[in-house]
């Protein structure tokens, strides 16, 4: 119990940080396909042997340059990961993240095969504290938290987020991101 208040106050803390926009950012310009794929080549055995299987599949085979701040863009997708883990109805789920370019953004989708979210929640999953555990499974730990977190950052990225009930079923979480060119260079 100890280790989960622990837990907790420092996700507190890091969600005021970035509320008052008092944290402090190591922001990179960085090739999104690389970057990601590094992550989830990292990523893949460990959430393999959890019973999540991760695909990454490239739309776009150009460069797509973007400005973050990689130590927290690992944080928002090992979230979202989390929280496929947590959801998932079978033994054996699946996310796949797709990159793509639509005009000056990169897009980022990450699809689940878990059981969706009811339409009218989808718009609430970014907010403080929200959760919707009775469709997206029973006996769930969390704490409303960590999807929070994840649109601070990608807003701090100047970027957008926002959530969908894919039409075969599953959960997909949409990443908007400027890309660098049209920002300027890090």
């Amino acid at each position: 119990k100890l280790r989960d208040l622990e837990q907790i106050t420092g996700t507190l803390f890091l969600f005021s940080s970035l509320d008052l926009d008092e944290f402090p950012w190591r922001m990179e310009k960085t090739e999104l396909a690389g970057e990601l794929g590094s992550l989830v080549s990292g990523l893949k055995d460990e959430y393999a042997a959890r019973g999540l299987a991760i695909s990454l599949l490239v739309e776009n085979k150009n460069e797509l340059w973007v400005c973050i701040d990689p130590h927290q863009t690992r944080n928002v997708l090992i979230n979202i990961l989390e929280n496929s883990v947590k959801y998932k109805t079978k033994e054996r789920g699946k996310m796949e993240i797709a990159i793509s370019r639509n005009n000056a953004s990169a897009i980022i989708s990450m699809t689940d095969d878990g059981p969706g979210v009811p339409e009218e929640s989808l718009a609430r999953l970014f907010e403080l504290f929200y959760r919707v555990d009775s469709s997206r499974g029973e006996a769930v730990k969390g704490n409303g938290l960590g999807l929070a977190i994840a649109a601070r950052v990608i807003h701090s990225f100047g970027g957008t987020i926002h959530t969908k009930n894919h039409p075969s079923g599953g959960l997909s979480i949409i990443v908007e991101l400027p890309l660098a060119d049209d920002i300027g260079s890090a």
